[in-house]
């Protein structure tokens, strides 16, 4: 399971596969199967029935198109020393190719080096397929809440009121915007809390957006209910992971922009970024956007988003560092000790050393990683001109695969040979 987001779904299909081993599968049956079966339930599953999920998400929950226009070209110039670079998995060597290949806990993987695709694998779906991609919809986000800063049109240290008057009165009013993009806001819905709970925040707000089983007899908007979310009285000063900063970050960015969220996202981030598909946005019943996790895409055009991240990237706009708030010399301390400490070890001493404006890791070098629940994610290196991004679902066990020190890996390793 994600470190971060413990997020409120899971998929449960009761019916096994009636497939015969070394038989072709009927692709129809097959399909009808699985929306026959398909029921959500209150704990996460993992495995094949919530693979298919996550490839065909418009089928089980409302979507709205996030609008792409002219495509930026991505050549495909696959490397076969690439794909056989030597990596470190469970402390044992192995390529990338190799490694990819066998664990099925991966989806698919992309890699883009210096503007071009050096490595991709499609494991269980084409290049032509959505994929959800969870938390990874965060930085998309907070990349538009950027954009509106440079435009001057927010301002990172004003309170949520500034933009949400409605939230005056609220506790989350006089948080600054800057620390909820940061995840210390401080108030009381983190992720970690018992989230199959729905007497608890992080529960509520999944119902309110209809991927957990309703259980509160008369739903109210996300927007009205986290109005009347309390600051955590036990809040540390570290980041604490809460998903629900990332819904009030889209509804300022709504409320600057006058439009909603997906189509503010399309205008902001994925028409400059050249996407080559519409990206899906997951919504409710009152029109609200799932800003926290929302986001189903091509594999390709969740690349080309980390190419906005490199300054030197072939894209219509760039990463705007300092506006985004990133300071690799003047790191704030936004990890406990304990965390300090699990980073260090998966690293194997090369630890992140932040946490800002929605990305989980980053490094002094400003190489950055958002995870996404079930084994999605983006890792972004603008020193070294390389983006990995990827697609997984865990397995029934809800553990997934290796990747994120792989890709740390080989973002050192293309440092070495620059």
């Amino acid at each position: 399971m994600s470190i971060y987001f413990k997020i409120l779904v899971a998929f449960l299909f009761l019916l096994p596969h009636i497939a015969m081993a070394n038989q072709p599968i009927n692709e129809l049956e097959h399909s009808r199967d699985k929306f026959k079966h398909f029921e959500i339930t209150s704990f996460p599953l993992g495995g094949e029935q919530t693979r298919f999920v996550w490839l065909n998400m418009p089928a089980f929950f409302n979507h709205t198109a996030i609008t792409a226009a002219e495509a930026l070209p991505l050549e495909n110039e696959n490397s076969l020393d690439f794909a056989q670079t030597q990596i470190i998995v469970d402390e044992k060597p192995r390529t990338l190719d190799a490694y990819i290949k066998s664990d099925d806990r991966i989806d698919s993987v992309v890699v883009v080096y210096r503007g071009n695709i050096i490595f991709e694998h499609y494991n269980s779906h084409t290049a032509l397929d959505r994929h959800a991609a969870w938390s990874v919809s965060k930085v998309m986000v907070s990349a538009a809440l950027a954009e509106l800063v440079k435009q001057e049109k927010i301002d990172l240290t004003a309170p949520v009121k500034t933009y949400l008057p409605s939230f005056s009165h609220s506790d989350w009013g006089q948080v600054s915007v800057q620390s909820v993009a940061d995840m210390q806001s401080k108030m009381g819905c983190n992720d970690s809390h018992e989230y199959d709970d729905p007497q608890n925040c992080v529960y509520r707000v999944d119902e309110i957006f209809n991927i957990v089983p309703q259980k509160t007899l008369s739903l109210s908007s996300a927007q009205d209910y986290l109005m009347a979310v309390k600051t955590n009285p036990s809040a540390t000063s570290f980041s604490e992971y809460n998903s629900a900063n990332t819904l009030i970050l889209g509804f300022i960015i709504e409320a600057v922009t006058t439009k909603p969220l997906y189509q503010a996202l399309a205008e902001l981030v994925w028409q400059p970024m050249g996407a080559e598909s519409d990206g899906l946005m997951l919504i409710n019943s009152f029109g609200e956007s799932y800003a926290g996790g929302g986001i189903s895409a091509r594999l390709n055009d969740i690349a080309r988003f980390g190419l906005l991240m490199i300054s030197n990237a072939n894209s219509s706009i760039k990463f705007h560092k300092e506006v985004y708030g990133l300071n690799y010399e003047r790191r704030s301390e936004t990890f406990s000790a304990a965390r300090k400490k699990s980073l260090n070890q998966l690293f194997n001493g090369d630890p992140p050393q932040q946490s800002k404006m929605q990305w989980d890791l980053i490094w002094s070098n400003g190489d950055m990683f958002k995870d996404g629940f079930s084994g999605q994610g983006l890792y972004v290196s603008s020193e070294n001109n390389f983006v990995m991004a990827w697609f997984g679902t865990a397995d029934k066990n809800f553990e997934t695969h290796n990747l994120l020190p792989i890709a740390r890996q080989l973002s050192n390793k293309l440092a070495e040979v620059q």
